[in-house]
């Protein structure tokens, strides 16, 4: 590579590509850009001469950087000493920061399961995870009914005896045509309200084949009758189960979580833990609708303008998959690790917010001139999450804030 090469590539570097190099110290970086009247970089403060028609050279007057800053910088230190001006920046601890998950900034929502002074959290918790507030299995979720069905459908078209007897008791219905179609409806919510209950489930088979409860009817066919109701009982949770499997019961995006308590709390994503959820809000929701649809590669539906319900979202993206030739089961994990993703990064938030790793950058400059602070300048900027990240916001500031006050550096300047 010949020097012009050089100096074109060199040219392009930014504060901002600079900052993202690992491992490199602070005053490699400052040069790297380069920084054409850069006197010196430190990564502490110190007094600096004051420089202008008004100095003595013979006496140097120092300026106190230090008592120039409006706020300490206790956490990290930055100096860069250019001919004309002082630029300092630093952290400072964020003592007071907003809990991210208040910000409503699409971070969502925590819900502990274990919260025996919020019993509403607690509920809340086994609600998003499609139990009953108590903690049972919701099997009078539609979509359990909807799975119940289906496997009570399986059972009976295996039995060619069974299935004839029930086609026969059909004949008499003027509505519902298929066997199929009156498991369906006996399983539905406007046949049986509660399917724990044993009489309604009864009552609701006999209603869905055109009978009614009150009339004399033939044994075989009530028994016919009464073995679907059975089956409705007893396979009520296994119904459950397929539909948790296939990620329609509860929230499709909620996502399950560990918390481990030593000495502070912090949170991870388990996908196995069964001690918090973390739910989505309505900001994230829709920040998960436009990763969805693209990662699936799939045309996001131009009539819903911003998505707010998470089964609804979940409905279209396996109705379209399906459309597009992709199985429920690619979709149904394509949701799943988004949703998981998507947490893990709320999380780093929170858990940060939590530690106490929350940090002010601040970046002032100093006219060396007066060896007053430009108070215009001043930027103290709160609420950044991460040592890492904050400490990488100060180099970016800084550099860029050195290149705004760059310019050719005079003998009498650089020999202060």
């Amino acid at each position: 590579m010949n020097v012009q090469q050089i100096e074109k590539a060199m040219s392009l570097l930014t504060p901002e590509t600079v900052s993202h190099i690992e491992g490199m110290p602070f005053d490699h970086k400052a040069s790297t850009i380069p920084i054409p009247s850069l006197i010196e970089v430190l990564e502490s403060i110190d007094e600096v001469e004051m420089v202008g028609p008004d100095v003595d050279p013979d006496d140097p007057q120092m300026i106190d950087v230090k008592a120039q800053c409006r706020i300490n910088l206790d956490i990290e230190e930055r100096m860069i000493v250019l001919p004309r001006h002082i630029i300092i920046a630093g952290l400072a601890q964020d003592h007071d920061p907003e809990n991210p998950l208040e910000a409503r900034d699409g971070e969502g929502h925590i819900h502990h399961r274990a919260d025996h002074w919020r019993k509403d959290e607690e509920a809340a918790f086994y609600v998003t995870l499609g139990y009953t507030k108590d903690g049972s299995k919701d099997v009078n979720n539609g979509a359990v009914r909807h799975e119940l069905a289906n496997l009570i459908w399986d059972e009976v078209r295996k039995d060619s005896v069974q299935l004839g007897r029930l086609e026969t008791i059909l004949v008499r219905s003027e509505y519902i045509r298929t066997v199929k179609e009156a498991i369906h409806k006996a399983c539905s919510t406007q046949t049986v309200e509660d399917i724990d209950d044993e009489d309604q489930c009864w009552q609701g088979v006999v209603m869905a084949f055109g009978m009614t409860p009150d009339q004399d009817h033939n044994p075989t066919a009530l028994d016919h009758i009464e073995t679907i109701a059975e089956m409705m009982s007893e396979m009520a949770e296994k119904a459950w189960d397929a539909g948790d499997a296939k990620g329609s019961i509860g929230n499709p995006l909620a996502v399950t979580l560990d918390i481990y308590e030593h000495g502070g709390r912090l949170y991870s994503v388990s996908e196995t833990g069964f001690q918090a959820v973390w739910t989505p809000c309505d900001e994230a929701i829709d920040n998960l609708s436009y990763r969805l649809f693209s990662d699936l590669g799939l045309k996001r539906p131009e009539h819903i303008k911003k998505w707010n319900n998470p089964g609804q979202l979940a409905q279209w993206l396996y109705v379209l998959g399906e459309k597009a030739g992709l199985d429920v089961d690619s979709v149904h994990a394509k949701i799943r690790k988004e949703a998981s993703e998507y947490a893990k990064g709320v999380l780093e938030n929170y858990n940060q917010y939590l530690s106490g790793e929350v940090y002010c950058v601040v970046v002032y400059v100093i006219d060396r001139a007066t060896g007053e602070r430009i108070k215009a300048e001043d930027d103290e900027s709160w609420g950044h999450f991460g040592y890492s990240s904050a400490k990488e916001e100060i180099e970016i500031s800084m550099l860029a804030t050195a290149l705004r006050f760059t310019e050719p550096a005079s003998a009498e300047a650089v020999a202060h």
